[in-house]
């Protein structure tokens, strides 16, 4: 869909402002884009969106599930998919009543007041009033939802399906009446679910007592516990039957000193016999775990606690007190017969509490209706067993299977006035009889008071929003839906129950379309990510105050960047930390783009046919076969779900590559005359646009719509296969630029001179290394001018690093136009690192080669001159308490290395080979060698002997350099100057010195069909890094056994301490000792010194 461009200067303005989203976002609705069709011929794709409270606003959690199903339907709709992504909110059961019933208070009235018809009439007033918040804020997020089939849990097809399927499952026999335990909320006096507890710790009171005789000598049973008032409702104590201390007193009993009741002692095995007395008391009507005992031993099961949490029905004074009030009152009268044995005692404990009124909750005996979930699990739990429905990640499988496996009947009731009545009716004579949505209940008889569970009809969401039970066009179209995305806490409490219900009607005529084909389950797919947390990895919470309104980064950021935030750290059931640095970088990623694309435009860019390869530069051959392989990555990133590999492959090919590198070297070409470069310009923007519009839709439609004139990206289609490779001859050509380029700018710097100071300068040996076709590029992007004839070099310099051509090197002579900064004092001029073959003179009329001071110590191994040592302060490295903290900013860049190097593979993904690391250390100038190294290996203790080879040299005066992993606290801790971690400032420096080189070694090792670094290798080089800056006289290594499988195996060191071996990663390596690598530990093939300890073990692994 390409249309004459917009005049370039005319197209876009200045600057990218967010503020445009919301009209964006409305025509694109006014438009209809987003409406599905089920009649369409394109075949269907379909999201359900999990619907949040009617009572809330969107927190950050949504965001994220909102950002990745809009990425989704985005992409799946350029693909060509007839896409509906189905908007609706939840009735909300408690949290709503909750609400209405507050704002009640406020004129002092209650429910009561109205009644049951009158109050749910004020609820539905408050819904249509105050419940349209959430539409609004998906609005300004960018929600790609099909507003015209906006549903509710209540609306009147979704209630006709709930009344359907209780009455299906009440008559398979599925759905009962019966007294169980359960949680209550004594305030808002009703059943409450597993997810609407939360457990806190408190400091309660443990009281010890004793059931039986005073008399030491006569039989009695000391017990202990936290709520010494439900000992009212005890009816047994419980002993292990192995206890040889209480076997003869089981089958006895004792009597009760308040209620005229005998208490059985029995022989249960959940009791442990070495915890306390190792004898519990028997509560079977307030504890889960009595409960069980109970229904084992036919126990009675008396309820002493009425719906308020108040003492009922024991025949005592304590009778009409409250739960807290009468468990002082109990301590009290049990003292007052001699029968505590022990006051009350201080004792944390984790504590249920309702997370909608904040108190504590009761387990309670109750008449609650139930689901029997056996044959439903089952059925759910077959359903990922077969294929039927994939979830992703794949470890998370076991986390599904242990609760479908595992799962407790469920209860539905709830003994609230907000929701879907229970469709039981109840007659005179204690008949009962389910009414389905077409029946008539009998006359007489009236409806059950409670409602039910709002998971009920949430369970019912992908089938019901689509008609059901009816046949409906949707079902046909859309169902089973194609994937649900939600986060991993969720997984039992909506997913496991919706594959239950999806399964028990799947073979239902209006879902198999009359039998034309066959059951089906209600999605395909299920992506479940991980929590969000605050960039300091803490659960966001109320009580923390560490949550974030999305709409508060919206109006800061814009919708885009949070959007890019939200989606570059989503990794299948990983946990993502952000914080507002991660969304300010997004937002100058999108300002990047923005002025990308507009130097483009501006320079008359249009999408056009392409001249044919030959006739391109390698430049442009170099970003178009780049462009392929992002593209056909950020395919499978999508296809696995996989965001955040998918964002990163955008992002730093976007800045990295073309922004960074073709847009300046565009620029040079414009200069020359090539009329093509626009051409190409326009090819990779008009691509990359559409590879990020499902994530970032607002300024790639503003900028898209700019350089092709056409109607919308919404509808565009999804990029396909361009067909080109990548030129690896034009490749090479242009990572040896980009190294030539890195090593002049750094020559430069070494000089003195300003950035961008144009010079001038002679580059020798170009036509032997295959450069001659780069020296335009080079001189442009090193800011180089052609030498005259008059031209004296005053310095040289060597590169590009670790890449010969016929034995020789491209040399760069410049003229030095300022004095070299002076080195500080006792510090040679090769104090910093340079890149290999990179040589610094100071003479005027002749080139003098100086070879640095690191190389000179390495080579003598004499201990330097006694004196004093210089302490860690003077070299910036953290000395504990007393030094200066970092500073937030300085945490913040810090956590964005770590949450990029996290991006990269895991430390415990492996392989053997160290061409990625010697390839960086290379293009870093072989840091490794400016220092003699002491090797400590072995797979027990490693780090503590470090640490101690470390604090010795130190006592000797030597500086050191210590490398070790994992850390405990901070990363800063992989890298230690004299014994003391590199501060954050440093470690973030350090990265930013070597990421353009890390990012050559990844762009040439995905080019050759390889990864990408490893964590662990950015960060052993790191290491290597920061010592040769330091730069220190020795460093102390932690290496590995594995041989070519550890990053650290590099260096060949002089010394190699062995601390215990064990078998470890036998995954990797071999179960036994001969199976494992014969390499060294380390890569020193005959160091000079070893320290090994006396173990058989050790000596094998070292032959």
């Amino acid at each position: 869909m390409t249309a004459t461009p917009n005049p370039a200067p005319d197209a876009l303005p200045k600057s990218w402002d967010p503020s445009v989203e919301g009209a964006i976002y409305q025509r694109w609705v006014d438009a209809g884009y987003f409406t599905a069709d089920p009649t369409s011929d394109k075949p269907g794709y379909s999201i359900v969106l999990p619907p949040p409270n009617v009572t809330g606003s969107l927190h950050m959690g949504h965001a994220l599930d909102h950002t990745l199903m809009d990425a989704l339907t985005r992409r799946k709709r350029m693909q060509g998919y007839e896409v509906l992504w189905l908007p609706g909110m939840d009735h909300a059961g408690i949290a709503t009543q909750s609400v209405v019933e507050k704002q009640l208070a406020v004129d002092g009235k209650t429910k009561e007041d109205f009644g049951r018809e009158l109050f749910i009439d004020k609820v539905w007033d408050w819904k249509r009033d105050s419940g349209g918040t959430i539409g609004g804020q998906m609005r300004r997020l960018g929600d790609g939802v099909d507003w015209s089939r906006d549903r509710f849990t209540m609306d009147d097809g979704l209630s006709r399906a709930v009344r359907t399927i209780f009455k299906r499952l009440y008559d398979a026999g599925l759905i009962y009446q019966a007294e169980r335990l359960v949680n209550w909320s004594p305030v808002l006096e009703t059943a409450i679910s597993d997810l609407e507890v939360k457990y806190e710790d408190v400091e309660g009171e443990l009281v010890s007592f004793r059931y039986g005789s005073l008399d030491d000598a006569q039989p009695h049973i000391v017990v202990a516990t936290t709520r010494v008032e439900t000992m009212l409702g005890d009816t047994a104590i419980a002993v292990h039957p192995d206890d040889d201390r209480y076997r003869h007193l089981v089958g006895a009993t004792l009597p009760h000193p308040f209620v005229d009741r005998e208490l059985r002692i029995v022989a249960d095995e959940h009791v442990d016999p070495e915890f306390g007395t190792g004898a519990v008391k028997v509560t079977p009507a307030h504890d889960p775990n009595d409960f069980e005992i109970g229904l084992r031993h036919n126990l009675p099961m008396p309820s002493i606690l009425d719906t308020k949490a108040r003492i009922v029905d024991t025949g005592t004074e304590f009778d009409g007190m409250d739960r807290f009030e009468a468990r002082v009152a109990v301590r009290e009268k049990l003292a007052a017969q001699g029968r505590v044995v022990a006051e009350k005692r201080p004792y944390l404990h984790s504590v249920g509490h309702s997370e909608r009124s904040g108190e504590v909750i009761e387990p309670r005996l109750s008449m609650q209706w139930w689901v029997n979930v056996s044959k439903l699990a089952r059925a759910a739990g077959d359903a990922v067993r077969n294929g039927d429905t994939v979830i992703h990640p794949k470890s998370l499988e076991p986390r599904w299977f242990a609760w479908v496996d595992d799962m407790h009947d469920w209860c539905i009731s709830r003994q609230l006035w907000w929701g879907h009545r229970i469709p039981i009716w109840h007659g005179p004579d204690g008949e009962k009889v389910c009414v389905g949505p077409d029946d008539t209940p009998p006359e007489g008889f009236e409806q059950d008071p409670d409602v039910l569970d709002t998971w009920f009809s949430s369970a019912l969401w992908p089938f019901s929003t689509m008609g059901w039970p009816e046949r409906t066009p949707e079902l046909e179209k859309f169902y089973p839906t194609s994937v649900l995305v939600t986060g991993y806490d969720i997984l039992f409490f909506w997913v496991a129950r919706m594959m239950m219900f999806g399964t028990f009607v799947g073979d239902d005529d209006a879902i198999t379309l009359g039998g034309t084909r066959g059951p089906q389950v209600p999605f395909t797919n299920v992506f479940l990510h991980g929590l969000i947390r605050d960039e300091f990895g803490r659960k966001m919470s109320k009580s923390r105050g560490n949550g974030i309104d999305p709409l508060d980064w919206v109006e800061l950021f814009g919708a885009d960047a949070l959007r890019f935030t939200l989606a570059r750290g989503a990794s299948p059931g990983s946990d993502l930390s952000i914080g507002e640095d991660h969304a300010r970088a997004a937002r100058n990623f999108v300002t990047k783009l923005f002025n990308a694309t507009r130097f483009a435009l501006l320079n008359g860019a249009a999408v056009a046919p392409l001249p044919d390869l030959a006739d391109l530069t390698d430049a442009d051959r170099w970003i178009l076969g780049r462009l392929e392989q992002v593209r056909a990555e950020v395919d499978s990133a999508f296809d696995g779900y996989e965001f955040s590999r998918a964002c990163e492959a955008l992002y730093h090919f976007t800045w990295d590559e073309f922004c960074d590198w073709y847009v300046e070297l565009a620029k040079a070409q414009l200069a020359d005359g090539h009329q093509h470069t626009t051409a190409v310009l326009a090819a990779v923007l008009d691509t990359l646009l559409r590879l990020l519009h499902p994530v970032i839709p607002f300024v790639t439609e503003t900028l898209w719509q700019a350089l092709t004139g056409s109607e919308s990206l919404v509808i565009a289609d999804w990029p396909a296969s361009s067909g080109i490779t990548l030129d690896p001859v034009a490749a090479q050509r242009i990572t040896d630029m980009q190294k030539l380029v890195t090593e002049v700018r750094r020559f430069r710097s070494d000089q003195g001179l300003r950035d961008r100071q144009k010079v001038p300068a002679r580059l020798a040996g170009v036509e032997q290394a295959d450069l001659a076709t780069q020296v335009a590029a080079v001189a442009s992007q090193a800011w180089l001018t052609e030498a005259g004839p008059d031209f004296r070099p005053s310095a040289t310099g060597g590169g590009p690093a670790g890449r010969r051509h016929r034995g020789r090197r491209t040399r760069h002579v410049g003229h030095r136009r300022r004095r070299r900064r002076t080195p500080p004092a006792g510090k040679g001029p090769g104090r910093r690192r340079k890149g290999a073959g990179d040589h610094v003179g100071q003479a005027r009329q002749r080139r003098v080669r100086v070879q640095g001071a690191r190389r000179r110590r390495r080579q003598d191994p004499r201990p330097p001159a006694a004196g004093p040592r210089r302490s860690a302060a003077d070299h910036g490295a953290p000395r504990g308490p007393g030094m200066t903290e970092p500073t937030p900013d300085e945490i913040a860049a810090l956590l964005q290395v770590e949450h990029l190097l996290d991006q990269r593979w895991g430390e415990t993904k492996i392989e053997p080979s160290l061409t990625r690391i010697n390839a960086l250390l290379d293009l870093l100038g072989s840091p490794q060698r400016a220092y003699p190294s002491i090797h400590v290996a072995g797979t027990n203790g490693k780090t503590s002997v470090a640490r101690m080879v470390d604090a010795l040299l130190t006592a000797l005066h030597r500086r050191t350099g210590r490398t070790t992993s994992p850390h405990l606290q901070s990363a800063v801790e992989r890298i230690s100057i004299d014994g003391q971690p590199i501060t954050p400032a440093q470690y973030v420096a350090t990265y930013a010195e070597i990421e353009p080189f890390v990012q050559m070694v990844d762009a040439q090792s995905q080019a050759d069909g390889g990864p990408a670094m490893s964590k662990f290798e950015v960060l052993t080089g790191m290491a290597f890094a920061a010592f040769a800056d330091a730069p220190v006289e020795v460093a102390v290594i932690e290496v590995g056994l594995g041989g070519r499988w550890d990053a650290t195996n590099v260096v060949n060191a002089p010394v190699a301490v062995i601390t215990p071996i064990g078998i470890d990663h036998v995954d990797y390596l071999a179960p036994t000792w001969p199976g494992s690598p014969r390499r060294r530990p380390a890569s020193s093939p005959n160091p000079r010194a070893r320290w090994t300890p006396s173990r058989s073990s050790a000596s094998r692994c070292r032959r």
